[in-house]
């Protein structure tokens, strides 16, 4: 779990808190959405969900990993798991990353702050500024993050320019929370992400715009029973598109990748004490929907278009199991087990 820990300023990415983590490497081709890799398995081989919410990427080349769509002004933590023994992630026998983002509490007495920062990166005149803003009543409470990155293309360390490796980037989100009874709350998010004009230099290709919008519902509730400890549903749509080009490239011959995903799902989650054993229950469900093409432009000849993700249709459904049972006062045991449907 990284945690604040490692966060040392606001001008920390998370591709930057991700690499500080035993077991976990980033693969960079440009200064923006580097692509995590958890010990030689790359994003296509791991589990990368925000929320717990599962994400399609839009890209075909792996130039947008999940990541890439949370910002470091709304993270609270973010949970790695190596292997397929894991809570969370066991039924997709798998390695997995997990975005927590920040919530809206309430408190006892209504409170209002909020936060301003700005921050400046002389190696790439590369501006940050970010924002957050809380509101908590014994109720309700919200919270507001926003943050805007554009960065220019940066040095090395010998002072050449490197070209093509700026970005521009926008974070928006939004966490609202209803108490709906004494040990109930009803929670609804949103993020909105946008970046524009992302070059990267290791490419011929850069990105025009990166797009996700990211929703949620969830109903959380403790103690409902002397057998149910814990009970946690959420469903979730999220919508992301991406659009690679070459328009500002000398290339001879001009190319346009776009992408586009949606994914639709819930999940329930159920903390149970059966006399003593913890039993971890997990029912997921997510339907995906993913379309990408491609257009060369060759001077002189009509323009070729092919088809990526022929308008592709994934159902995946996975149900995970896991008990804990306390031997010693320092000492317990681990059972997990998962089906995937």
């Amino acid at each position: 779990m990284l945690s604040s820990f490692y966060i040392t300023s606001n001008l920390n990415s998370i591709d930057e808190l991700i690499s500080k983590t035993s077991g976990m490497t980033i693969v960079k081709r440009g200064n923006f959405a580097s692509e995590p890799v958890i010990r030689g398995m790359n994003s296509d081989r791991i589990n990368i969900t925000i929320n717990g919410m599962k994400i399609q990427s839009a890209c075909t080349d792996k130039m947008d990993p999940v990541t890439s769509y949370a910002d470091t002004d709304n993270l609270k933590s973010i949970s790695i798991s190596r292997g397929s023994f894991d809570a969370d992630h066991c039924g997709n026998m798998q390695s997995g990353i997990d975005l927590k983002l920040k919530d809206a509490e309430t408190f006892e007495r209504t409170d209002f702050s909020g936060s301003f920062s700005a921050g400046y990166l002389s190696v790439s005149q590369g501006n940050n500024l970010e924002g957050s803003f809380d509101l908590n009543t014994p109720a309700f409470g919200s919270a507001v993050n926003f943050a805007y990155r554009s960065s220019g293309d940066y040095k090395t360390g010998n002072g050449e320019v490197v070209p093509y490796s700026g970005f521009n980037k926008i974070n928006f989100s939004n966490s609202n929370i209803l108490d709906v009874g004494k040990n109930s709350s009803i929670k609804a998010d949103i993020l909105y992400d946008y970046a524009w004009d992302i070059g990267y230099p290791a490419l011929t290709m850069d990105v025009k715009d990166a797009e996700a919008l990211i929703t949620g519902l969830e109903f959380e509730s403790f103690d409902v029973s002397s057998f149910i400890r814990e009970l946690d549903a959420r469903v979730y749509y999220n919508k992301v598109t991406h659009i690679m080009d070459d328009s500002q490239r000398d290339n001879r011959i001009k190319m346009d990748m776009p992408g586009w995903t949606q994914t639709l799902g819930a999940y329930l989650i159920s903390t149970l004490d059966a006399g003593g054993t913890e039993l971890n229950a997990k029912a997921d469900f997510s339907l995906v929907n993913a379309k990408a093409e491609m257009t060369m432009y060759v001077p002189g000849s009509i323009p070729m278009y092919m088809l990526t993700w022929p308008d592709v249709d994934k159902t995946d459904g996975t149900l995970s199991l896991g008990t804990t049972k306390q031997l010693l006062s320092k000492l317990s045991s681990l059972l997990m087990a998962g089906q995937v449907l």
